[in-house]
């Protein structure tokens, strides 16, 4: 019985390192746990975080192009007006001016043109005429 006490305490100077090296080795563990389990969440959180600014930036995108689309089209009737106070008359009278009856040259001309093709039909058939005997 006197040896039990004695085998005790060599078991606990076997045992005791071991325990704290295993207690340790928990603690370390555990450490490493909670700051990769910290690492996830702030990722987490900034990826959202990223979500939601880039959501507000395409509305505001968004937004952007439809106040483009409106500046265009608002510009777009300011140069009709300006083109119509500026050039109102030249344009009318150009339209005018190809309803009118043409002019004694541009008569002649359609009338040699006529001519022309005329003759050059007439020469046509009769080349076919001679080619046909």
């Amino acid at each position: 019985m006197t040896d039990e006490p004695h085998q005790r305490r060599s078991a606990d100077r076997i045992y005791t390192p071991l325990r704290t090296t295993y207690r340790v080795m928990i603690g370390i563990i555990i450490g490493v746990n909670v700051v990769m389990g910290t690492y996830i969440a702030v990722s987490l959180y900034a990826i959202q975080q990223w979500r939601v600014e880039i959501a507000g930036l395409q509305s505001e995108i968004r937004g952007l192009r439809e106040t483009d689309v409106e500046i265009k089209r608002a510009a777009s009737i300011r140069l009709d007006v300006i083109e119509h106070t500026l050039f109102g008359d030249v344009l009318v009278k150009l339209d005018t001016k190809a309803t009118a009856a043409p002019n004694r040259v541009e008569t002649w001309q359609l009338n040699r043109d006529k001519e022309l093709r005329n003759r050059l039909q007439r020469l046509e058939e009769w080349r076919l005429k001679m080619e046909r005997r």
